[in-house]
């Protein structure tokens, strides 16, 4: 006689806890994955950020470390010349330039908060900020063909 083995049928597929249980691991992955993504993301952003300011600060440090270099350049003044301190918002240079006696504006002034500035204000001056005045004078030569009489540029001459 045979044994007639009593055995299981063998499972095909998966049952509807099986799934549930799988697409539930599934998506707690994926949202990890995502989060992660998202931080990494973000901390792009804020390194992007900070690297910006860092150079845009660097960029003023230079712009402003060339005008300090330069301040004061007047040519060769002769001796005793006397600093004025004249109107940071005047354009007129006959306003800052004296011939008897001999003066010169300043060249470094530094405004504090308090003080109006109108004309820095109309260039986007930041409310309640200090302004530096950096005084200097062009040091490219020009040759005498090139002056134009009567345009509203000074010269200064010097041997």
């Amino acid at each position: 006689m045979k044994l007639l083995h009593l055995s299981r049928p063998r499972q095909r597929g998966l049952t509807l806890v099986e799934m549930m249980i799988g697409l539930g691991l599934g998506l707690f992955v994926a949202a990890a994955l995502l989060t992660l993504y998202a931080n990494a993301s973000n901390a792009g952003q804020n390194l992007q950020r900070a690297s910006t300011q860092i150079e845009n600060g660097r960029y003023a440090t230079e712009l402003l470390t060339e005008d300090l270099q330069m301040a004061g350049y007047y040519g060769e003044m002769p001796a005793p010349a006397a600093y004025t301190l004249p109107d940071p918002c005047a354009t007129d240079p006959s306003d800052a330039f004296a011939a008897a006696p001999l003066a010169v504006p300043a060249p470094v002034r530094g405004y504090g908060a308090a003080e109006a500035l109108d004309c820095l204000q109309a260039r986007s001056r930041r409310a309640g900020t200090d302004a530096l005045a950096v005084r200097r004078l062009d040091p490219a030569a020009i040759a005498p063909g090139g002056l134009v009489a009567n345009n509203r540029q000074y010269y200064l001459q010097h041997s």
